[in-house]
């Protein structure tokens, strides 16, 4: 049995985005070196990402392009 991972970026008050689907501006916020080395240090330990249907069709559309260059992009795609 594979254990599994969960950690998501909200506010206090338990919002995931913005006023409007998919507003992720308060990301900015948190996202830093710090956070982008704990990132790569957990996907070290990934076997599988696992999306629900809106994250998925999410991410789909706001990355309608290769995803930016980037360890984080790299390692996520580099995943099953």
């Amino acid at each position: 049995m594979r254990r599994l991972v969960v950690w998501n970026v909200m506010t206090l008050d338990g919002y995931f985005e913005g006023e409007k689907p998919w507003d992720l501006a308060h990301h900015e916020t948190v996202w830093g070196e710090e956070l982008e080395a704990f990132s790569l240090e957990q996907g070290q330990e990934i076997g599988t990402l696992l999306f629900g249907r809106r994250t998925y069709e999410g991410m789909a559309s706001y990355w309608t392009s290769p995803a930016e260059p980037g360890a984080v992009a790299d390692m996520m795609n580099s995943i099953e």
